[in-house]
């Protein structure tokens, strides 16, 4: 099997994406439930 560090470079970016996504709908969840867009 070859090893392929673009691939996982790649993959990596993803998870950094997907978690920073994550935190950012949390944060957007957190204002909303203070009324903040009342």
């Amino acid at each position: 099997m070859e090893n392929n560090p673009t691939r996982q470079h790649s993959t990596q970016n993803g998870k950094l994406v997907i978690g920073g996504l994550l935190i950012f709908v949390g944060a957007i969840l957190m204002l909303s439930n203070l009324d903040f867009f009342d």
